[in-house]
């Protein structure tokens, strides 16, 4: 079995042990997420979403990956360390420490990513006296907005939204040129 195969087994594994376990309708609810919320950041609806989290159904692999990584962020950020652990784990750069170069790594980005508003926002550190950014997306869509510790993490977490995105566009047009339908 090739690599990619066996990624892709994991995250489908993952996935039905937190519905199995109750895991995921607990995270979403305890992040105060709707269904509908979820469902718009996975691609799909709120009964699918509610399908998903009885049992009834199985998201895609690209689905389970932004379902999981939701939640997994959202149980994240509660813990209020979560900005400090993934900046001690990147070297600090411009981007993350004043306010022009904020800005010029939010243009960057939003080159990158068009149908997303990038939005850094700004606190001093209480420890250092330093600016630290707390990154912000919103899709031009309804969705639930993305957050991040650095540019580089919303960089990385937009670009797995997007190749989902278009893994399940290229899936939907194979259903309707009738290449998705088994025909007996």
């Amino acid at each position: 079995m090739a690599l990619q195969d066996d990624v892709n087994r994991l995250v489908m594994i993952d996935a039905a042990q937190a519905v199995l376990s109750g895991q995921a309708r607990q995270l979403r609810q305890a992040a105060g997420l709707s269904l509908s919320e979820v469902g718009k950041a996975c691609g799909t609806t709120a009964s699918v979403i509610g399908m998903w989290e009885d049992s009834l159904a199985r998201p895609t692999v690209q689905q389970a990956l932004a379902w999981q990584t939701l939640l997994y962020d959202r149980a994240i950020a509660r813990t209020g360390s979560y900005a400090t652990v993934i900046r001690q784990t990147v070297p600090p750069v411009e981007a993350e420490t004043t306010a022009e170069g904020a800005l010029s790594a939010a243009a960057e980005l939003h080159k990158r990513f068009p149908s997303w508003r990038i939005k850094p926002d700004g606190l001093e550190s209480a420890d250092s006296g330093k600016t630290k950014f707390v990154w912000r997306a919103q899709h031009a869509g309804d969705w639930a907005p993305v957050a991040a510790a650095t540019a580089v993490e919303l960089a990385g977490k937009l670009e797995r939204i997007e190749a989902g995105l278009a893994e399940d566009e290229r899936i939907q047009a194979a259903y309707r040129d009738g290449r998705g339908v088994s025909r007996r």
